[in-house]
């Protein structure tokens, strides 16, 4: 295994059951997933963090490569007004057709995806990512943490963890008893 990820096969096979279910069955099951899996799992941690952000007046976004459908009602849940994620191909009435549409939101896509959203807010590159802190948990995202100016790996994987202690990045645990580590 080369440890690689075609990205436009993968998003073929996770996208299709979408296509599989009624729009209005799709939306109760995520509904499901969001009360029983995904709130227990926000903190309070972390949700202290994200509104710390906010009181200081910074622009809160999430770049994700987990389909908008998915991650939508998590950015609200978080009170993130922008988000920016792989997109999943509706027909004329709003059921998806299983594929994807636009630049994955995945490695150097988010940098892509990230780019293309500066540019729609007429914000600059490069003053913009100085000032700008991105928290992950995986070492996909490693082109957009080398890109900021202040990355965080938050209960990372342990390639993300290795490359945050060499580089002297923060390493924050969310999910854990104790939050800063490093």
């Amino acid at each position: 295994m080369e440890g690689t990820l075609d990205i436009r096969e993968f998003l073929a096979f996770v996208l299709a059951p979408l296509a599989q279910h009624p729009r209005s069955q799709l939306d109760a099951w995520l509904g499901q997933y969001l009360r029983e899996r995904v709130l227990p799992m926000i903190t309070d941690a972390s949700r202290a963090l994200v509104r710390g952000h906010a009181d200081q007046g910074d622009t809160l976004l999430i770049i994700t490569a987990t389909n908008r459908f998915v991650t939508a009602p998590i950015a609200v849940e978080l009170g993130v007004p922008t988000l920016l994620a792989t997109e999943a191909e509706t027909d004329g009435n709003g059921n998806f057709t299983g594929r994807s549409y636009g630049i994955p939101c995945f490695q150097q896509g988010k940098v892509d995806r990230l780019r293309q959203w500066l540019r729609s807010q007429d914000l600059p590159w490069e003053e913009t990512l100085e000032n700008a802190y991105f928290y992950s948990d995986s070492h996909n995202d490693l082109p957009l943490l080398e890109l900021v100016g202040k990355p965080v790996a938050v209960d990372p994987d342990p390639i993300l963890h290795r490359t945050a202690q060499e580089r002297g990045w923060p390493i924050l645990r969310l999910h854990g008893p104790c939050h800063p580590v490093s």
